[in-house]
């Protein structure tokens, strides 16, 4: 597999040097005509050699560190009069994390810009995969290997034996041990064209078009009860489409930009599907979400939906313009997005009848009952903003913001008889959807003043107002005055610094709007203290502050302080209070022109506190199920880098980051309330990282470099703490995206054609 991917590196590196060296000479050669002048940068070759101590995922989330070789290739291109040019850019060639940009472009004529960038994201690696992936969407267990499960808990039932982790476990485990390993990832293939006509003159158009493609799985939770959970890999491979037509037109006193734009959005996957692994044949009871530890009910397979097709059409205007002492400008946005998919079944478990309460008939749930057979879902939204500005005088002027955003949710209002939980059993309640429609209104005005010639003061007012349809407030309003102060007293200091304080006021809280997706309304299941925060009202305050020192040319210091603290007083439960305060600095020196350090560092801290009274499924009134948490969050992360070059051809650069993050949860309960255990390891995460690279200048054509990479990435977290593939009522995926320690060392070979 190495070979092979060594190989495909440098097949793809040799057709991009050739595709490049093709192009030049074909410009070369209409340069021979009118001048048209093509240069290549130096050849960036690059050859690495990796070892790491565990398949971590981690150290290659978003990146392709694979030993081998890849290149970076760049050459531009000017006509004599430099009306027209060219740029070609190709960095880490054969990779997937590799990007292709071309640009070319004619002033006052037309432009080019052709862009093609692959992102790797790893989501972990050597997954335990009990089932088998014989589709694409379809992920099957042995008939044999379901039917030997469903009747050992039967017989283990029957017998009066207790079916819990003790007895589950073993029977399970022979299969987990055999089980397919997988990794989990996604490649992001970004597409992009965009043509740009008469720029530069009165009248510009153009035309972009762009492309997404995703392909890959990542993890995916699937369930059939409360003590029967599986996680599987969610397929993917799905592609957004977006097209756009622009036009622009500049003037002396103004200018506009108008276009429409189309997303098209497609899922080749509809729907994925995965078998119960304790459970061979269909079956139904009032608790069959409790198997397989209470009941031996349950489904044989699962089916869930996967992101459904969709398309949004939208037209923009952005305009700006001047009126005396004025300037104005703004947008104007009109969205409009629809889904149409198709719907599921109920289920697919064949044994469960539904039961329509307000006629009384009944039907087979995993083939008919649906009052609708697709969604028929639209969205309209509106975004319109304002600015406008002036100067009052010589020492003050005058800004004004207005912006406008609605949301209008026009699907229609579905009525299902009930619903199937978990493919398990059949929920009488009649629900009906709920199409939440809200608009934001954003007020603001800004007066500012030349205090001195050197400290500018702004004093500004802003006001945030919701209204909101089918949530527990219908309005609120958030003002919010703030103060900034911008000082450059002499070339050696600049000085910032601001204070915002605001408060957000809400409407009547209506506890029982949950209430609006029942027929029939059964009465609330959350507490009537709670406050849900965007709903809640709030205190909020916000400091910054920094300084620039620049006391020799040779070095300068900057520092810098911030904190903001969200307080909500009227918030019996929910979120009570959200505090972060963060200090950073950088020290930079360079003596002359051979030498360049630099020292920074930022530290944060996040104090988050939270109350709530836990309920089973009976909302409790029992001021003893109380409890509260204190999530502390740190972290710091400091580094240094170093950069020289020696008149006599050396070059040396370093860098190196350390970065280290402590959280933990403080659990607190009223005497003789609950026991509680506090999380001192809340992602507890330390990652340190050095690059160290020694070069060469052969000749002036050519240089040559050594490098070493090193980064050490460790995870201490209740999340991940005793992970396995099967837990009790669990059976996961557990992949590996914890610790590892990498190294890499490589050769760099630069050459001037």
């Amino acid at each position: 597999m190495m070979i092979r991917d060594n190989m495909r590196q440098a097949l793809t590196i040799v057709v991009a040097s050739l595709l490049l060296f093709a192009t030049g000479a074909g410009v070369a050669t209409a340069g021979d005509d009118d001048g048209f002048r093509l240069w290549v940068e130096p050849l960036d070759f690059w050859v690495l050699e990796k070892d790491q101590d565990t398949n971590s995922s981690k150290f290659q989330e978003y990146r392709d560190l694979q030993s081998g070789l890849y290149a970076n290739l760049k050459a531009y291109g000017e006509s004599e009069d430099g009306d027209r040019t060219l740029a070609i850019r190709m960095s880490a060639i054969g990779r997937d994390h590799a990007r292709y940009n071309v640009d070319y472009g004619v002033a006052g004529s037309y432009k080019v810009n052709l862009d093609y960038n692959k992102i790797p994201h790893l989501f972990g690696n050597d997954a335990t995969l009990l089932w088998n992936q014989t589709a694409v969407n379809r992920f099957e267990l042995a008939d044999s290997t379901q039917l030997a499960l469903q009747e050992a808990v039967i017989a283990q039932r029957a017998g009066g034996g207790s079916v819990n982790f003790g007895f589950l476990e073993p029977l399970i485990r022979p299969f987990v041990d055999v089980a397919n390993r997988t990794d989990l990832g996604l490649q992001r293939d970004r597409t992009r064209a965009r043509f740009d006509f008469g720029n530069l003159g009165k009248f510009a158009w153009g035309f972009e078009y762009k492309h997404e493609n995703r392909d890959g799985s990542r993890p995916m939770g699937a369930a059939f009860g409360f003590n029967n959970v599986q996680e599987i890999p969610e397929p993917i491979n799905y592609n957004t489409t977006d097209v756009e037509f622009s036009g622009e037109f500049n003037g002396k006193k103004g200018g506009a930009r108008f276009g429409y734009r189309n997303s098209q959005f497609k899922n080749t996957l509809d729907s994925v599907l995965w078998d119960n692994p304790w459970r061979a044949t269909d079956s139904t009871n009032p608790i069959a979400y409790l198997g397989p530890n209470t009941t031996d009910a349950g489904p044989s397979r699962g089916l869930a939906s996967l992101a459904p097709d969709n398309e949004a059409n939208l037209l923009f205007f952005d305009g700006r313009a001047r009126a005396g002492g004025w300037w104005f400008n703004g947008s104007l946005t009109m969205n409009t997005m629809t889904q149409n998919e198709s719907l599921l079944p109920f289920t697919i478990n064949t044994a469960i009848v539904g039961t329509d309460e307000s006629t009384g008939r009944t039907f087979n749930a995993a083939s008919s009952g649906l009052p609708v057979n697709a969604a028929d879902t639209e969205v309209e939204t509106m975004n319109v903003s304002a600015n406008a500005g002036t100067e009052l005088g010589d020492d003050f002027s005058l800004t004004l913001r207005y912006r406008t955003y609605d949301y209008d949710n026009s699907s229609p209002r579905v009525t299902f008889p009930g619903y199937v939980r978990l493919d398990a059993v059949w929920e009488p309640p009649a629900l009906i959807t709920v199409p939440y429609d809200w608009t934001k209104d954003n007020l603001g005005a800004e007066l500012g003043w030349d205090a001195t010639n050197s400290t500018h003061l702004t004093l500004g007012y802003f006001m945030e107002s919701w209204d909101r349809t089918f949530r527990e407030i219908h309005t609120s309003d958030e003002d919010t005055i703030k103060l900034t102060v911008d000082s450059r007293p002499n070339s050696k200091v600049s000085v910032r610094a601001s204070w915002a304080t605001g408060d957000r006021t809400t409407g009547e809280y209506d506890v029982e709007a949950q209430e609006v997706f029942f027929v029939h309304p059964e009465g609330i299941n959350q507490q009537p203290g709670l406050r849900k925060f965007d709903e809640a009202e709030r205190d909020v305050d916000d400091y910054d502050f920094s300084v620039q020192l620049f006391p020799r040319d040779s070095w300068n210091l900057s520092f810098g302080l911030s904190a903001r603290e969200e307080d909500y007083p009227n918030s019996e439960f929910g979120l009570q209070s959200d505090e972060i305060m963060s200090y950073n600095f950088e020290f930079g020196y360079a003596p002359g022109a051979h030498l360049n350090c630099y020292v920074f560092g930022n530290m944060a801290d996040r104090e988050v506190f939270q109350r709530s009274r836990q309920s089973g499924a009976t909302l409790s009134t029992n001021p003893l199920d109380n409890w509260s948490v204190l999530l502390d969050e740190d972290t710091t992360t400091w580094g240094f880098g170093l950069n020289s070059k020696n008149d006599n051809g050396w070059s040396w650069d370093a860098v190196l980051n350390i970065s280290d993050s402590d959280g933990a949860g403080d659990f607190t309960t009223p005497s003789g309330g609950r026991t509680v255990v506090d999380i001192d390891n809340y992602e507890d995460i330390e990652l340190t990282s050095l690059w160290v690279k020694a070069g060469y200048e052969i000749t002036e054509n050519a240089s040559f470099g050594v490098f070493f990479y090193f980064e050490d990435y460790t995870i201490d977290s209740f999340i991940l703490q005793g992970i396995v593939p099967y837990l009790p009522q669990s059976i996961l995926l557990a992949p590996n995206d914890a610790d590892y320690e990498a190294h890499m060392f490589g050769i760099n070979l630069k050459l001037k054609i």
